[in-house]
């Protein structure tokens, strides 16, 4: 029988200090607790989630070994890396070897999944193994100095699919230079002479019916808008940074929708530029750029975008109850509070004298009904 393990693997472009660990591991926590968990002890026998967080000193990547992803479901694998990716701002890939003949990879940048690479696309339909196409350009940046994507791509290119999964592994970790023996185990195969090397964190989490089913997700919704000022009285050309903050107050979900409207907008008062969007606490990760598209509407000129992919966490009513969640640590709570967060920041830049409104509105994809929403009202005088 062949071998079964996941893991993400997280790049540092710095090296790694024993700080660096304990940093991961109080994202890891406040990712976990904002989903319901709750950590528990050792000798605690209720565990349901086990997380270990690998690394050496003065290396370049983290292994996460997380037990919930070693059911070998890829879109639950992909979504832990995408979740590690986005809160910690290092660059993910996900590892999925199945019974020593397949193996899946996924890169992912800011919560975003760049590319992925497979040895055996068709293993479940009994077609023949056959290595997957990429041309690896996303993968630059995780490529030690000394190696070029030409090499990656050798390197996965000359594998033989037919001899296994581990000897690509290999070929591949080798190019990347991944810490020797850490990628390929997993949770459940993480033997004791490796152990010393990592750190572990026990979660549990409670049920939440009489029958011991947990409840349904809530839907993804925002709460706690803020950082616009009712009243903005600028000159023209006075570039004004704005800064809107809101908190994920629903259940976890893919995808959002950024729109900004009004007659301040639509009479040509103002322009916007510069968008950019980020979760979780702004000193530690950093913002993702995108672009807003003008759309047609019945409510005059309206810029919109939408982020398909960016993963919005589960979060809390109120910072109090993320730190009730953490049992009353707040250091943990606050941390689960502030990975709930989501930053917006743009331009104003007034062109014209004159006065109107400006509306904005952010939604998740998946429920247009819980949104966050501005509102100012604009003021612009001669410079």
């Amino acid at each position: 029988m062949g071998q079964f393990f996941t893991n993400v693997q997280l790049y540092s472009p710095q090296s790694i200090t024993a700080a660096d660990g304990e940093k991961l591991a109080l994202i890891i926590r406040g990712l976990l607790i904002s989903q319901g968990y709750e950590e528990v002890s050792a000798l605690n026998q209720a565990e349901h989630r086990l997380v270990y967080i690998g690394y050496k000193e003065a290396g370049n990547w983290f292994t996460v070994l997380d037990s919930i992803t070693e059911g070998q479901d890829p879109e639950l694998l992909d979504q832990t890396a995408r979740m590690l990716s986005s809160a910690s701002n290092l660059t993910a890939i996900s590892i999925l070897v199945h019974d020593g003949d397949r193996l899946q990879m996924s890169l992912f940048n800011q919560g975003i999944k760049k590319d992925s690479i497979d040895t055996w696309p068709g293993y479940f339909n009994g077609d023949n193994p056959v290595v997957s196409h990429s041309d690896f350009s996303h993968w630059a940046d995780v490529l030690p100095t000394s190696k070029t994507v030409d090499e990656l791509k050798q390197a996965w290119e000359l594998a033989e699919p037919g001899k296994g999964a581990l000897p690509i592994l290999h070929s591949i970790s080798k190019t990347l230079e991944l810490e020797d023996l850490f990628y390929q185990v997993g949770a459940d195969s993480l033997p004791i002479t490796l152990q010393p090397f990592f750190l572990s964190l026990r979660f549990y989490q409670p049920t939440q019916s009489d029958h011991d089913k947990p409840a349904p997700s809530p839907l993804p919704s925002f709460g706690h808008a803020g950082g616009l000022e009712s009243m903005l009285q600028l000159g023209v050309n006075e570039i004004k940074p704005i800064a809107l903050v809101a908190h994920s107050s629903g259940g976890a979900a893919t995808g959002v929708n950024f729109t900004i409207w009004g007659s301040a907008l639509h009479d040509g008062l103002v322009q916007i530029s510069d968008v950019q969007i980020s979760i979780g606490d702004t000193e530690k990760i950093s913002s993702i750029a995108f672009q807003m598209k003008e759309i047609a509407s019945t409510h005059g000129r309206m810029l919109s975008a939408t982020l398909p992919d960016l993963l919005l966490p589960s979060g809390f009513p109120g910072p109090d109850k993320a730190i009730q969640q953490a049992r009353g640590d707040f250091k943990n709570g606050l941390s689960a509070w502030l990975s709930s967060r989501i930053n917006i920041n743009f331009q104003l830049n007034p062109l014209a004298v004159g006065k109107g409104e400006l509306h904005l509105s952010l939604h998740a994809l998946a429920n247009e009904d819980g949104l966050a929403y501005w509102n100012t009202y604009l003021h612009v005088t001669a410079p």
